[in-house]
């Protein structure tokens, strides 16, 4: 039986090293722009001939754009910070997803019976990845469910249907449902389709291999 087994992504640095140097690059740009704008303000070459013998209006004009370049420049910042916080929160995440995935590909490697399969799939999704609750139904059984404990049935999601099916041939289907707080990544469901093809390859040889033993039963008798 071969199963796809992802390789996890090379780690990045730490955010907050990312987060420190972006604020330090920020910094070093506010105190370029000062100085520029300073220069600009206090020289009589670019300063119209009104401003000239005005100092006080030459200090609120350069300070009003020193201070309009260090707002914009916490604008940018704080965009950044939240972009970047936002996608290391989606690396982990999916690296939850691959430890998953390879704990339940050992599992269908080791375990020989539909039922103990479903039903540990099921508790390694919840467990790993906190799904509010995980089903497995083959042939319109359920073969396995798992949820996290405690919470409201309003507090979920819709749930997501991921077919459990191999060569075309769908046997039965993993039913997924998130927490409010959850949304779905569409790398992650790819991941949960690779999990029920996998489980579904699984299936389809315990079944040929229970048929042969009965055959060979058959014609022992």
């Amino acid at each position: 039986m071969k199963l796809k087994l992802r390789k996890s992504e090379p780690r990045r640095g730490s955010p907050d090293h990312e987060i420190i140097l972006l604020a330090l690059s920020a910094a070093l740009f506010a105190w370029l722009m000062r100085a520029v704008l300073d220069i600009y303000f206090y020289s009589d070459s670019t300063v119209p001939t009104n401003m000239i013998m005005n100092i006080p209006a030459r200090e609120i004009y350069s300070r009003a754009a020193v201070a309009t370049c260090f707002v914009l420049t916490g604008v940018i910042i704080s965009r950044a910070v939240h972009r970047l916080r936002h996608s290391h929160a989606r690396e982990r995440r999916l690296d939850k997803c691959v430890r998953s995935v390879r704990a339940i590909n050992q599992l269908i490697t080791r375990v020989g019976d539909r039922f103990t399969l479903c039903r540990r799939a099921c508790d390694e999704l919840v467990r790993g990845l906190g799904y509010r609750r995980v089903q497995a139904r083959l042939d319109g059984v359920m073969h396995g469910s798992s949820e996290l404990p405690g919470g409201e049935e309003q507090d979920t999601r819709e749930p997501e249907t991921i077919p459990i099916s191999c060569n075309g041939e769908v046997l039965g289907e993993l039913i997924v449902t998130l927490s409010q707080e959850q949304n779905w990544d569409d790398e992650e469901r790819a991941l949960l389709v690779e999990v029920a093809e996998d489980i579904a390859f699984s299936v389809m040889g315990m079944r040929t291999a229970e048929r042969l033993s009965q055959q060979r039963e058959e014609v022992q008798t």
